[in-house]
């Protein structure tokens, strides 16, 4: 499951740590491959908006193949396992993992946080 120490460290060594702390908040608060209907939402050519507290914005945008795609520049393969998504960016060995609530539709938002337990907004877009 999610390692916050592991997610921490990964944040802290990237020049772009916003694009490093969006994929650990989706590795907490979203979930693994297509047996989730949200995951299905999002395959729909939907996006992932993650708001931090401090009002910084990017999206994620994941595709059938596996790959999601950052609008920060990040980039990497997903997974998805029952409630349980995996992202591991490229160049990266760990993938950090979490849950993404089922049942959520375009337009829904959720309270999550990030892999410094940072309070962030998820929004389907």
């Amino acid at each position: 499951m999610f390692n916050r120490s592991f997610c921490t460290s990964f944040t802290e060594k990237l020049p772009g740590r916003t694009i490093a702390a969006l994929v650990c908040a989706l590795a907490v608060g979203v979930a693994p491959a297509a047996a989730n209907d949200t995951m299905d939402v999002l395959l729909q050519g939907h996006q992932l908006q993650v708001t931090s507290a401090s009002g910084a914005i990017f999206t994620v945008t994941f595709s059938s193949n596996g790959q999601y795609q950052a609008s920060t520049g990040s980039s990497g393969s997903w997974t998805m396992t029952d409630n349980s998504l995996c992202t591991t960016r490229v160049g990266a060995t760990t993938p950090n993992c979490g849950l993404l609530p089922a049942g959520k539709v375009l337009g829904d938002s959720w309270q999550t946080t990030d892999g410094n337990g940072n309070a962030v907004t998820a929004s389907i877009i």
